[in-house]
């Protein structure tokens, strides 16, 4: 007869389960230290600009932990750095798949696209980003601006639209878009958008200076001087 010690899981006290349990935990600390090593190889590798190695380690990395969807992202964004598009896209989709609501890790993945020169790749997940989470005007200028910098005019107007339409009013959007209107040859578009700009802010000298150009690209060079004359006073 078993001395009753008043607590059930004493009495009903199994080896093997203690065992197991034992055994798991052991094999949890291996695996941390494990890992520990991949994630700092990968590190050295990143360092050493030795992309493939640290895109291989981080690989071992995440198989450790194939839940975790922080770890898919740091391996996405090694897989670009070495070149592997095609394996690096098949991670995101895991990232997603593994938490769906964030839909961040588009922007994060665009801006590291972008930092990386991979600038039409960038701006396809920027555009996705802001499709799955269209709130903020601030992300449509800043995605105007990429567009700007790899000179897609049209675009860029879009997206400075956009960002007027959600109530961006401040004067840079309005010299933007009227920079991207007189690059795309609509000149009253864009004179329109200076006039705005220096509405909103009369010390704004690029719009003066951007609308006397245009003015005169139109002959109306009496008018030019009036705009111009700012510029020369303060200059």
């Amino acid at each position: 007869m078993k001395e009753n010690l008043g607590d059930e899981k004493f009495v009903n006290y199994d080896e093997e389960q203690y065992t197991k349990a034992s055994a798991r935990y052991f094999s949890e600390v291996q695996d941390t230290e494990v890992s520990a090593r991949y994630f700092a190889i990968a590190e050295q590798a990143q360092k050493d600009m030795d992309y493939e190695i640290a895109a291989i380690a981080l690989e071992k990395y995440v198989k450790l932990r194939p839940l975790s969807a922080e770890r898919h992202l740091l391996l996405c964004k090694a897989q670009i750095e070495a070149g592997m598009f095609r394996k690096a896209a098949n991670s995101f989709k895991t990232v997603l798949r593994l938490n769906p609501h964030r839909t961040v890790f588009y922007n994060e993945i665009g801006e590291f696209l972008w930092s990386r020169g991979e600038f039409d790749m960038a701006l396809n997940y920027f555009c996705e980003y802001v499709k799955k989470q269209p709130g903020n005007k601030d992300d449509y200028f800043r995605i105007g601006g990429n567009y700007l910098e790899v000179r897609n005019f049209k675009k860029a107007a879009t997206f400075y639209t956009k960002a007027i339409e959600m109530g961006q009013e401040d004067v840079e959007v309005f010299y933007c878009r009227g920079f991207v209107y007189s690059m795309l040859g609509r000149d009253k578009l864009a004179l329109a958008d200076f006039e705005q700009a220096l509405k909103i802010d009369p010390s704004f000298l690029q719009a003066y200076f951007e609308k006397g150009r245009w003015l005169c690209f139109l002959n109306e060079f009496e008018e030019t001087f009036f705009e111009f004359y700012p510029i020369i006073v303060k200059h």
